[in-house]
């Protein structure tokens, strides 16, 4: 806190100066708790649900492309560019080609990586938080550090949601929060 700001609460008699650093401290010690809350509570989400529904969903489609594969040996068929998604579509066996769902999984596998390795990275954050420096330094490591690896977690946990299924994903997804409608039994007349 400056000086001027103390001068100027203290020559008007508002507050004394042990008042003020009293309140800096509180509101310090307040965010520091709030980041570490929400750190915590992400590092749950990340490794409790997300995770798990990324695996899951990686699994199911590594079972696909073993279908897939072993189906398309066992017929002449023919293949198409998908409208969807663009990986080559098989018309007969109404299922996209081993290749193609290899690749799109591998995609997954990356994200999945990504989004682990962001978030241990939370973790050591977390776990190297300095418990004995002053509530204003305490403060500046939440700004600094776990804010910022929050962020990217953020970043690449929304990336995933975009490719990970509807089934396998954890939470509800954007779309669902904005454009979901009411069954109208619901509504009452």
């Amino acid at each position: 806190m400056s000086k001027k700001n103390i001068d100027l609460f203290t020559k008007h008699g508002v507050l004394t100066e042990s008042s003020l650093r009293a309140r800096e401290d509180i509101m310090y010690k307040d965010y520091i708790e709030t980041i570490m809350l929400e750190t915590t509570t992400l590092l749950e989400m990340i490794y409790s649900w997300v995770a798990p529904g990324i695996i899951s969903d990686v699994t199911a489609g590594k079972a696909v492309s073993r279908n897939c594969a072993a189906l398309s040996m066992s017929k002449q068929v023919s293949w198409v560019k998908c409208f969807w998604c663009s990986f080559s579509f098989c018309l007969q066996l109404g299922t996209h080609s081993s290749k193609s769902v290899n690749a799109y999984v591998n995609g997954k596998v990356k994200l999945l990586d990504q989004v682990l390795e962001r978030t241990d990275e939370l973790k050591k954050l977390h776990e190297d938080f300095p418990e004995h420096a002053s509530p204003a330094e305490q403060a500046k490591y939440c700004r600094d550090k776990l804010k910022t690896q929050m962020l990217s977690v953020r970043d690449a946990t929304d990336t995933a949601e975009k490719v990970i299924g509807h089934a396998a994903w954890p939470f509800p997804k954007y779309d669902e929060l904005l454009y979901i409608h009411h069954p109208e039994s619901d509504i009452e007349a």
